[in-house]
């Protein structure tokens, strides 16, 4: 690796020691040095400051004032969203007209799946009077 590097070095320095090279750094020398125009400077300097004041002003106005209101606004918003939102209530009943057993059933149904809807039930359990009742016990056809 190093044997590598140090033939690199030798090219490289070769390449920079040509004419061409040499030549380059000739003219780069001989360039006139330009100084900076003092009022130039201070005229940029001048405007540099207006604009980081401006660029301040912008960002006490955006943190004090848009900030907070957009807050707000946000929070009004979330309010009216939940004030105006919809109540809680039971569903209407349907009630089948007609006479007839099918009335009846459907009307049946339709009570028993509001009730579940409102609060569902647990499952039945057949309690007897005894307390040696067991839910899971194979004899317990409501069992799990």
């Amino acid at each position: 690796m190093k044997r590598n590097t140090r033939l690199n070095e030798e090219a490289l320095d070769l390449k920079l020691a040509s004419d061409s090279q040499l030549m380059v750094a000739k003219l780069v020398k001989d360039l006139p040095q330009d100084q900076v125009d003092l009022v130039w400077r201070s005229n940029l300097n001048e405007k540099l400051r207006v604009a980081a004041s401006a660029a301040a002003r912008r960002r006490l106005v955006t943190n004090w004032v848009l900030r907070p209101a957009l807050g707000l606004s946000l929070a009004g918003a979330v309010f009216l969203v939940v004030l105006s939102g919809p109540r809680t209530s039971a569903p209407p009943t349907r009630q089948v007209g007609g006479p007839g057993i099918e009335a009846a059933l459907v009307n049946a149904y339709h009570a028993d799946s509001v009730t579940d809807e409102v609060s569902p039930a647990e499952p039945a359990q057949n309690v007897n009077a005894d307390s040696t009742y067991d839910p899971y016990s194979v004899d317990n056809p409501n069992g799990i």
